[in-house]
């Protein structure tokens, strides 16, 4: 089927869908090919020589921290009086929840 321009997910669904034989998922294919029939790796649609490490992601999960951030207990007296715009956003939502 790969030979015929079938994707692995084309194939297992078939698979599934007429139980012509056990199930077996996308995922076993992609393996087995990778592993023990390299000679069918140029059929895949995206033909790679080696498949891209399983979850590991390229970047990391930490959220944005600037170098010069400042904890909130150390801002200055002014941002407490919430003159200024920009300085009570998170106030206001709190009072119109309240």
């Amino acid at each position: 089927m790969l030979k015929k321009g079938w994707s692995p997910e084309l194939i297992a669904g078939r698979i599934k869908k007429e139980a012509i034989l056990p199930t077996i998922s996308h995922e076993a294919i992609y393996q087995w090919i990778y592993s023990d029939a390299d000679y069918l790796i140029g059929y895949l649609v995206r033909s790679h020589q080696t498949r891209w490490p399983k979850g590991k992601s390229k970047h990391s999960r930490r959220p944005f921290m600037p170098a010069d951030r400042v904890s909130i207990d150390e801002r200055p007296a002014y941002i407490n009086e919430r003159k200024q715009p920009g300085h009570w956003e998170a106030d206001l939502l709190a009072e119109l929840v309240d």
